[in-house]
């Protein structure tokens, strides 16, 4: 192989590539990237065998051949040289030299057969999304997928397609989220998926302007999913689990709902997230109050106490208020991430009971439905603290959110809340 190729192209390319890569692997080439040169292309892929990453760069071939070069190495070489064309050259043993103007590097590799068969991308059967939509949707379900490798279902995100409507779905088991968009033309047949989260949070990282389109192709007898752009392909292993059928614990009805200003409830629920993450429940308590007529904006008082540090009190306006007072309790982190993923101006949050699951949307937008489960808070007065005796706060009383478990039927898996 010989190649000469634009220094910073290439090391871009590497550094994208070297994502999908493992460097803690037993398997020695998962470590590596391979490069693989032809015709007017350099083209760099890494895996780790659940996802692979598949990256093309402009450079000029005069001789075309692969070879396996370890991607940390070889991104770190790259990142000390200056701007300006490289030659890259491999002969019959798997090293690879670069050199420029004054410096040479030799990088002893693996030989190419050894690296992993990557699935290739075949447009003509691909659907096609927009960047932005792609990007904003998984930005919106991410946050909420498990961490916990032992609940596979629980830590992809499951993709579902009808014609030309896409949407995304992720759960942890206490809150779940949803997010809607449009594809670009209509698919044959419904399609579904369930790709781990992970991969979808590197696919948020590539594409470029928001007015750039992936191909999404889903193949589900091979198992795999894959996402491209002009110059870069994302290959995802499909989870092989059966994501909760998340419709059956959507809010059906509710008793009290409120409208109120984004900015202003991500600014007194961040601020009584400082207290209550310093607390033993890390919660913060919600105590809604109707207007003088039914619709007429209310107030919304949020709270937070730590053990031993002291409180926080925070009260907004609500733009509208309908139904009955309430006061209900959320994990800090899971109220605020969700709000967080809000746009507009304003949100529309509806409960029924101070236990049942609750609804948040973005106001007049159907597109993102965040679920979140409450805590529980318990029937106790709040007495005030005197200075020389610490009382332990009520927050502390607080049990952890109630659970959306998945129990299986026949034939079928049903999402529960307990």
């Amino acid at each position: 192989m010989k190649v000469v190729i634009d220094r910073n192209a290439f090391l871009k390319a590497v550094q994208v590539a070297q994502r999908g890569t493992n460097s803690s692997a037993s398997l020695a080439v998962l470590s590596h990237v391979l490069l693989a040169a032809d015709g007017g292309t350099m083209t760099i892929s890494g895996t780790n065998l659940d996802m692979g990453i598949v990256t093309r760069a402009q450079a000029v071939v005069e001789k075309p051949g692969k070879i396996a070069i370890p991607a940390k190495l070889l991104a770190s070489a790259l990142g000390t040289l200056p701007a300006g064309n490289l030659t890259l050259e491999s002969g019959k043993y798997p090293n690879l030299s670069i050199t420029n103007e004054i410096t040479r590097f030799n990088i002893k590799g693996l030989d190419a057969s050894e690296f992993p068969e990557q699935a290739i991308f075949d447009e003509t059967t691909a659907l096609m999304i927009s960047c932005k939509t792609l990007h904003g949707m998984i930005k919106r379900t991410a946050f909420a997928s498990a961490k916990d490798e032992s609940r596979p279902s629980l830590t992809g995100t499951f993709v579902e397609i009808q014609e030309d409507h896409i949407s995304f779905a992720t759960a942890d088991g206490f809150r779940l989220a949803i997010a809607e968009g449009e594809m670009v033309g209509k698919a044959p047949a419904p399609l579904t998926a369930l790709i781990a989260t992970k991969a979808m949070q590197e696919i948020a990282l590539i594409g470029g302007a928001d007015s750039n389109l992936f191909g999404v192709l889903i193949d589900s007898k091979a198992g795999i999913a894959i996402f491209s752009t002009t110059d870069t392909d994302i290959i995802c292993r499909l989870v092989d689990s059966r994501f909760p059928d998340y419709r059956q614990i959507l809010p059906k009805t509710s008793t009290t709902e409120i409208v109120v200003t984004l900015a202003d409830i991500n600014r007194v629920v961040s601020q009584a997230a400082v207290m209550a993450r310093i607390g033993t429940q890390n919660a913060v308590v919600f105590n809604f109050t109707e207007g003088e007529d039914d619709g007429k904006p209310g107030s919304l008082v949020v709270k937070a106490l730590s053990d031993a540090d002291g409180d926080t009190k925070a009260e907004l306006m609500t733009d509208s208020h309908t139904g009955k007072p309430l006061t209900i309790a959320f994990n800090a982190d899971y109220i605020l991430q969700g709000l967080q993923a809000m746009s507009g101006e304003q949100v529309t949050i509806k409960m029924g009971t101070a236990k049942g699951p609750v609804l948040i949307t973005p106001a007049g937008d159907a597109t993102l439905r965040y679920i979140v489960m409450p805590v529980s808070l318990p029937e106790v007065e709040v007495k005030k603290k005197t200075k020389t005796v610490p009382e332990a706060a009520p927050v502390a009383e607080i049990e952890q959110p109630a659970q959306l478990e998945t129990a299986v039927v026949p034939s079928m898996e049903v999402a529960v809340v307990s």
